[in-house]
């Protein structure tokens, strides 16, 4: 399962959805893990990038790129406090990984739009449901409310949902790398 070549950052996640999974081993209940991420620019009161995490459908937690993070029921105030490496990572991501990821992407599609001022929304919706005999991801990406494009991990490949999304889906994506980090990250 882990290779010595995987950052410790993913072998990390890998650990905590395993931990998450065998929680539950005898129940035949569904856990699915979903992460909510919005892009935005031109509106004052929202920060240009938030992040939710759903466990479960149950909102674990939630950031901002104005340096806020919220953690949601004991539970995960719990695993945080006694694996600090995993609020490290979580921090990480929201505050550095992820800001430096979306924002030049939404700066993309609006310079591919030709748009300029106004408000701009990229949304991107990723999960993983598990239970006890299958395992489905989903990503996906939104562009003002409209589903933009699908990712097909049957198929490694982008179902564009929008003709304009061939160009930024050639940009963002070499289809080895995605599904390499993908499945890592899985």
């Amino acid at each position: 399962m882990f290779t010595r070549t995987e950052p410790i950052y993913q072998i990390r996640i890998k650990s905590l959805f395993l931990l998450l999974l065998f929680c539950h081993v005898s129940s035949p209940v569904k856990h699915s893990l979903k992460f909510l991420i919005t892009a935005s620019s031109g509106i004052q009161n929202l920060p240009e990038l938030v992040v939710v995490v759903l466990v479960d459908d149950v909102q674990a937690g939630y950031c901002k790129s104005n340096k806020t993070i919220e953690v949601n029921h004991d539970v995960w105030k719990t695993l945080f406090k006694e694996n600090p490496w995993l609020l490290e990572l979580y921090t990480q991501q929201c505050f550095e990984t992820l800001p430096k990821r979306f924002k030049p992407r939404l700066d993309r599609i609006m310079q591919h739009f030709n748009q300029s001022g106004g408000v701009h929304i990229l949304q991107l919706m990723q999960s993983c449901n598990l239970d006890e005999k299958t395992q489905t991801v989903f990503s996906q990406y939104g562009y003002h409310g409209k589903d933009f494009m699908s990712f097909n991990l049957k198929k490694g490949t982008w179902i564009l949902l929008k003709p304009e999304a061939d160009v930024i889906q050639q940009e963002w994506f070499l289809p080895h790398r995605f599904l390499l980090v993908l499945s890592e990250l899985l």
